[in-house]
């Protein structure tokens, strides 16, 4: 039916009390300092109303408006890093879909969005490793994101898409966790490609991929030194599901994680990581059982990685700058009983 028009909406409340919130120094897995000991009371609250038009038997446009409030009162165990904090955004949204046949479909959406940050750095303003006046940073940070894209439906056989993307985020931000501070950046944007496809290969197998080649850069940097540390700029994450009987199930997935630059400049990489994990599940009537085998290959490829001056023992007295990385957990078993009533 052409002209359609549809409409929701909705309210969103969420309360977050986190009594202790602590960073110490440590001398053989000893508290000798404490560094961060603050108590963290947040609330938002969110609305949204959202419309759907059906145009004609071809287009489609959604249109929808989201605000958000956030509020945030900090006790620290340093008086000048405690008080209130409070922000709103508010952000509009347009997505259109155009059918150009039975099977395939052109999209574009542009949105405003936002990322909320660590309460704590909105009313910071000593630094508690150094009690050095430190800057306080945003409660929420707007983005703007964008893509276009087409999408491709063979009944319920294949579906693959393709989509072209860019998110601005107007600041990036670290929380130093061995400061236990907070670190405003530039603003950034990312840049990339997503496709992903879905295969139904009968009553019994299912195969899915997805992979995403994105480019990330801080914009008012010098394009030597403008890449996003810790930035992945290639991911591909695939899995195959198999149902054998009204019972049993089982699946393999794999997650591949390309290096990213550790320094603006590029000169040192994280390495890549792949992770596979298995699953079989058992449906005995209202019981059921899953196993899973997370890490499969038992791989030690790194999980995450920063790049940053560490003094050992012995060491120079300024320390050395080096990768500092942690690896995929070991294989490990996970064995999971569902009962319902």
């Amino acid at each position: 039916m052409s002209g359609h028009l549809s409409m929701s909406a909705g309210l969103e409340f969420q309360y977050d009390n986190i009594s202790r919130l602590e960073l110490n120094s440590t001398s053989s897995r000893l508290r000798v300092r404490s560094i961060r000991d603050d108590a963290v009371d947040q609330t938002s609250i969110a609305g949204f109303i959202d419309a759907d038009w059906k145009v004609n038997d071809h287009l489609r446009a959604n249109i929808g408006m989201r605000v958000d409030d956030f509020e945030a009162d900090i006790t620290a165990n340093q008086i000048a890093n405690s008080g209130k904090a409070s922000d709103r955004q508010i952000s509009p949204k347009l997505n259109i879909a155009y059918r150009l046949s039975e099977t395939l479909e052109f999209y574009a959406n542009v949105g405003r969005g936002m990322h909320s940050n660590d309460a704590r750095g909105a009313v910071i303003s000593v630094d508690p490793n150094t009690d050095e006046s430190a800057q306080s940073v945003p409660l929420l940070v707007p983005s703007t994101g964008r893509e276009i894209g087409i999408r491709y439906e063979h009944g319920d056989a294949l579906k693959f898409t393709a989509t072209a993307f860019d998110i601005e985020l107007d600041s990036e931000l670290v929380f130093v966790g061995d400061a236990g501070s907070t670190e405003a950046n530039d603003g950034s944007v990312r840049r990339g490609l997503e496709t992903t496809i879905f295969i139904n290969a009968g009553p019994k197998f299912q195969f899915d991929v997805a992979y995403t080649k994105t480019r990330g850069k801080y914009l008012n940097a010098l394009p030597r030194f403008n890449a996003i540390p810790g930035s992945i700029e290639t991911t591909l994450a695939a899995g195959i599901n198999s149902r054998w009987n009204d019972k049993l199930t089982t699946s393999i997935r794999i997650r591949y994680l390309g290096g990213a630059p550790l320094l603006e400049d590029r000169t040192i990489q994280s390495g890549k990581s792949l992770l596979a994990n298995a699953a079989a599940t058992l449906e005995l009537g209202q019981t059921g059982i899953k196993l899973e085998v997370l890490n499969l290959l038992d791989s030690d490829d790194i999980d995450i990685a920063y790049y940053y001056e560490s003094r050992l023992s012995g060491e120079q007295p300024e320390g050395v700058s080096d990768i500092h990385f942690h690896p995929l957990e070991p294989r490990s078993l996970r064995l999971t009983v569902e009962r319902s009533f």
